[in-house]
């Protein structure tokens, strides 16, 4: 399966993103920088492939209902798959229409790996990476141990399995200890005996349970030893029933492989080389074909072309007028807005004129100032403005100056003399350690006023609510010991009930189960029958013969469609033998759960009737408060909240009891204070309270301060206006003298632009643009006169040159020069077309040739190499073919007798060929199936026995107890009780952990057996590219405890082991064996994308340029995905991997255009 699109619809920090994965890439780099919602996207394909967790983190943009991601899948068969998937509890799945799919529409995609698994084995990131490599180091390289952490991504099994092994041994043992529990409680449970036997009153009734007690012990043994031997034959049968078709695999292939013997003995890969040879002999021959049709066509054209040699001499000449007539032309276009433009100015300078006071433009030649003049006068201009300027600003600042002074005055006069405050302000600074206790008085009162209303929001938010307060400070709450006494029993109450209704729902279940399959048809109509068999299994006989006796393709093909219609009904007897087996089991079991929910509702009704009574005893725990109790958890909150409560009630009191001292302490200082405010002016101050009259106090004290101040600044204003009218004054003394020291040279500048003397600057200043446009205006008529004339001149050249030049060729004349020159050209045009065709047609005339001649070569090397393939199978040319289609067939039984062989080493339990052959023999392949249900029904009937056997051998051991209480040795009895009780747990406990223990090493085991060999060559191979050559593999070597470890294979042969290794090189030992894992398991079956988040962030640039070639090799059906957002990764994968990487960019802020 690879995902070639990803669509982020909204989902985190997305809204319309999609990303678009290559599929012809090898490796696909998702790149964003830090907060880019790199980690969104790779939780939004765990949601994509298995759906929306309840709490999912994914909605703090969008809401929950709007969360919707949808991709593209492509399946191995190369169909494709598009889907979306939404936030719902039903119909998650949908269309593009939001039409809904099949719930378990991606199951076969992803091959019962579920999200956990997916998680742990298909995620990895640095910290997963270099977790794996510590597990490896833990387990001191041990194979099993080594490759299954790989291939899951879960904790070493080394640690979990010494801890299993370590309680066990803490359990039980075989050496008696009185370290060990089992032994200690077997010796308590001996002494409680002994102590009832002593004083038992009915010891014949004792002797006769015991007898019975043992009878049924000695039955449970039995019964034990029963079931065990029925899960061997169940594990035999089911064995058969694996192997079984691997066995018919390899027979089939040995027994095509024994008719092709004739063939002769030829190296492998003969028969594709036979097939290329002929293939590039045809392929020869097609092309000499084609390339000899190819000269005679290009011949025929080359002899029809003409070519006109004497225009083509005159080219440059003709080009060279053609240019100068498209000059003209445009030159000709212009002169009418040319003429137009010099009338245009000629009016122009006719206007300046009049407006400088001339007749019209010949009278400006009589008065005309040169630039120098007139930049003076620009100048002079400028000055005399500014100095008009400086005039105007000095009279008008003397006036404010004047304004700001009277105003200053009349203010002056009106502000009261205030006297100095200070002595008052040190007065008032003398009280402050008394006034500072005042204000924490104050404050304090704040305090007391908050906290008071805080407590008695806190009472009536109290839960449960108490309706009299006074209840609360009187009552004497519940001991720890009642509370948890009573939170106990309701616990205990809670978790049976729960276990009583979990057990009803599973009897449920089971039997609505049972009824439905029942109640089912299927596997009873259309049952295939020997006979019907037996005609497939003749005809797939048949065409085997004929494939051994005469092979071809399509003997081949036939052969293996019957096959495959053989082996389906094979399948489909098989499941219906499975079927009606099952329905017999169903029968079975049925009336068994029926019961047993009987059972368990009346276990129901009886916890109810007890939680009631502890209900009861709960709330009168709390009945003098007058309110109704709530669970456990919520009064122990209750309580806590009360105790503070009451911390709170005393902290408020002995506030209150601050505040009235602190005042008494006060009262000496209000008579100072009173006479203070009565001199600053201050009435009622008596009537004030202690606070208040200080801030009036501190008032009044501004007041007099700011008067101060604003006294010292009106005079500081006034002195400030003084001395700027001074200034202004000054000012314009000295601007008027500039005035009439320039007044003489400005009469002259007035002369030379023909003003009056009396013209202001600004006039002068107008003067002097218009003169200035003048002067412009002249130039540009004078250019355009020039131009026209040069106009004119030109187009009469050029017609005497189109007359010389049609005087030389045997061309007709137009009465137009413009249209001879353009027919000249056209005439040219065509003559080089021609020539170009001529030119073209004669270098495809020789290369055509030059390849016919190589195409002949090379045929004769073809059939030379086929003639020299023959010699080497002692053959004829044309019976190549025929042997080549033997050769293929040959290989391809071959092949696949070596993968049934290799299949069936997995899934034989190591046994031989020949052992598996003879155990199906034994067993019967047909019948295997329903021999494997009626295993089952034994077993499944073994285990009720088993249960009904234990039941009445407790029932037996409960009457014992009874006789033994009687017997008034009721201490004694409950101690032997005890000592029972401890032993069944720890019986119960020892077993649990030994079983998982003694699972764990089967696993490692078969895991060894089934993928040691393929899977470390594999990963050796990764290993020796990842780094760079430094190790050439991996290697499997045993240690002084015979226990096979991995070690790292250095190119001089030698080895090292995991401890020897360096940190990172580790970590590149440990990511190749989980890639190994994940492509080998991509070869087997359909299998989600490996997504590898930011696994290269602490290498170095060649490890990552290495990593990076280990994650994009070729071969694998892996899909592969690396999200990071460093650059430098980037950079270096399109560097080092070109079109074999794909990279992604991510950005949340850009949505996509689809």
């Amino acid at each position: 399966m690879k995902l070639t699109r990803l669509d982020l619809d909204r989902y985190g920090p997305f809204t319309g993103t999609c990303l678009d994965f290559r599929p012809d890439a090898d490796l696909h780099i998702v790149y964003g920088p830090n907060e880019a919602g790199k980690s969104s996207a790779l939780s939004a394909i765990t949601d994509l492939l298995y759906g929306f967790e309840p709490r999912s983190p994914a909605n703090f943009r969008h809401r929950y209902e709007d969360l919707k991601v949808g991709a593209e899948l492509q399946r191995a068969d190369g169909e494709s798959l598009r889907f979306w998937r939404r936030k719902r509890l039903k119909n998650s799945l949908t269309d593009a229409e939001d039409v809904p799919l099949d719930d378990g529409l991606l199951e076969p995609l992803l091959s019962g790996i579920s999200r956990e698994v997916f998680l742990a084995a298909f995620g990895l990131d640095q910290a997963g990476l270099r977790e794996g490599a510590r597990q490896m180091l833990a387990a001191e390289g041990e194979v099993g141990e080594s490759l299954f952490a790989a291939a899951s991504g879960l904790k070493t099994l080394v640690s979990v399995r010494a801890g299993l092994e370590g309680e066990a041994d803490g359990l039980f043992g075989v050496r008696k200890s009185n370290k060990r529990a089992f032994y200690e409680a077997q010796e308590r449970y001996d002494q409680a005996r002994r102590a009832l036997r002593e004083q038992s009153l009915r010891a014949d009734d004792v002797r006769d349970l015991e007898q019975e007690i043992e009878a049924g012990e000695a039955r449970a043994r039995t019964l034990a030893e029963q079931l065990r031997q029925a899960g061997i034959r169940r594990a035999r049968i089911d064995r058969v029933r694996r192997v079984a078709p691997l066995l018919a695999r390899i027979g089939k292939a040995e027994a095509a492989l024994a008719a092709l013997d004739t063939r002769p003995d030829l190296p492998d890969g003969f028969a594709a080389e036979i097939e290329a040879a002929l293939a590039r002999a045809e392929s020869g021959r097609e092309a000499m074909a084609r390339l000899a049709r190819e000269v005679g066509d290009t011949e025929r054209a080359l002899a029809a072309i003409a070519v006109d040699d004497d225009l083509l001499a005159a080219g440059e000449a003709i080009t060279a007028l053609n240019e100068e007539r498209a000059a003209l032309a445009k030159a000709m276009q212009d002169l009418p807005r040319r003429e137009a433009e010099a009338r245009e100015i000629a009016g122009d300078l006719d206007d300046l004129a009049r407006r400088l006071g001339r007749k019209d433009r010949a009278a400006l030649s009589e008065l005309s100032p040169d630039d120098l003049a007139l930049e003076r006068i620009r100048v002079l201009a400028e000055r005399r403005r500014e100095i008009e300027r400086e005039v105007g600003e000095s009279r008008r600042a003397a006036e404010r100056a004047r304004d700001a002074i009277d105003g200053l005055q009349r203010k002056t006069t009106s502000v009261r003399a205030v006297s100095d405050p200070g002595p008052l302000r040190q007065r008032l600074k003398a009280m402050q350690p008394a006034l500072a206790e005042a204000g924490a008085i104050e404050e304090q009162e704040g305090e007391l006023t908050r906290r008071r209303a805080l407590q008695q929001d806190r009472l009536a938010r109290l839960s449960p609510a108490v309706a009299d307060e006074t209840r609360l400070w009187t009552w004497r709450e519940p001991s720890e010991a009642e509370i948890t006494q009573a939170e106990r029993a309701l616990a205990a109450l809670e978790s049976a009930a729960r276990e009583q209704e979990a057990e009803v729902r599973r009897l449920r279940e089971a039997l609505a189960e049972a009824d439905a399959l029942l109640a089912e048809a299927g596997g009873e109509d259309g049952l295939i029958d020997d006979a019907l068999l037996a005609r497939e299994r003749s005809e797939r006989d048949a065409l085997f013969e004929a494939v051994v006796a005469e092979p071809s393709m399509a003997a081949t093909k036939a052969y293996r469609k019957i096959v495959a219609a053989v082996d389906q009904l094979a399948d489909r007897r098989l499941a219906q033998a499975e079927h009606l087996a099952r329905r017999e089991v169903a029968r079975r079991t049925r009336t068994r759960d029926a019961a047993a929910l009987a059972r368990a509702e009346e276990g129901i009704a009886a916890r109810l009737q007890e939680s009631e009574q502890l209900g009861q005893a709960w709330q009168a725990l709390f009945a003098p408060l007058g309110c109704k109790a709530e669970a456990p958890v919520v009064m122990r909150r209750f309580l806590a909240e009360l105790a503070r409560l009451r911390e709170e009630r005393q902290a408020l009191r002995d506030l209150e009891l601050r505040i009235e001292r602190g005042q008494r302490r006060l009262a000496g200082e209000r008579p100072g204070l009173e006479a203070l405010a009565a001199e600053i002016g201050i009435a009622g101050a008596s009537a004030q309270s202690l606070p208040s009259l200080v801030r009036l106090i501190e008032d009044g004290l501004a007041a007099l301060e700011l008067g101060a101040r604003e006294a010292r600044s009106l005079a500081d204003q006034l002195d400030a206006n003084k001395a700027e009218l001074a200034r202004a004054e000054k000012s314009q003394e000295a601007a008027e003298a500039a005035r009439a020291a320039t007044q003489s040279d400005w009469t002259a500048a007035l002369a030379v632009l023909g003003l009056a003397p009396e013209a202001s600057p600004q006039e002068a200043a107008k003067a002097s643009e218009l003169w200035i446009a003048v002067q412009g205006k002249l130039a540009q008529f004078g250019s355009l006169d020039h131009r026209i004339a040069s106009i004119l001149d030109d187009q009469t050249t050029f017609a005497q040159r189109a007359s010389g030049l049609v005087d030389k060729l045997p061309s007709e004349a137009s009465g137009d020069p413009a249209e001879t020159a353009l027919g000249l050209m056209a005439a040219l045009t065509a003559a080089r077309d021609v020539a170009i065709r001529r030119r073209t047609a004669q270098e495809s005339l020789d290369r055509y040739r030059d390849a016919l001649a190589k195409a002949e070569a090379a045929q004769r090397n073809h059939d030379d190499a086929l003639a020299g393939l023959a010699a080497t199978a002692g053959c004829e040319t044309a019976a190549l073919a025929v042997l080549a289609a033997d050769l293929t067939l040959r290989t391809g039984f071959g092949r696949e007798l070596a993968a049934a062989r290799a299949e069936l080493g997995g899934q034989g339990d190591g046994l031989e060929e020949a052992a598996l052959r003879g155990e199906a023999a034994e067993i019967g392949i047909d019948e295997a199936a329903g021999e494997s249900e009626a295993v089952q029904a034994e077993l499944n009937g073994l285990i009720e026995t088993d249960k009904q056997a234990a039941l009445a051998l407790g029932e037996l051991r409960r009457r014992r107890e009874a006789i033994e209480r009687e017997a008034g040795a009721a201490g004694a009895a409950q101690a032997l009780e005890d000592a029972r009780s401890d032993l069944a747990r720890i019986t119960r406990d020892y077993l649990v952990l030994k079983t998982a223990s003694l699972l764990l090493e089967a696993g490692l085991e078969r895991q060894l057996r089934s993928e040691q060999g393929p899977l470390i060559a594999r990963a050796g191979g990764l290993f020796a590219t990842i780094t760079a050559g430094g190790f050439s593999g991996i290697a499997t070597l045993y240690d002084e405890a015979d226990r096979l470890r991995l070690a790292a294979r250095r190119p001089d042969g030698g080895t090292t082991d995991i401890g020897g290794l360096s940190e990172g090189t580790r970590d590149q030992l440990y990511l190749s064996l989980r890639l190994a894992h994940l492509e080998a398991m991509a070869g087997r079956r359909e299998v989600p994308p490996f997504i590898g988040d930011d696994l290269v962030m602490t290498f170095d640039e060649e490890r990552v340029a290495a990593a990076l070639r280990v994650l994009a090799a070729k071969g694998s059906r892996l899909q592969k995905i690396l999200f990071t957002h460093h650059r430098h990764v980037v950079e270096i994968a399109r560097e080092r991997l070109g079109q074999a990487v794909d990279i992604v960019t991510l950005d949340p802020q850009i949505p996509s255009e689809s």
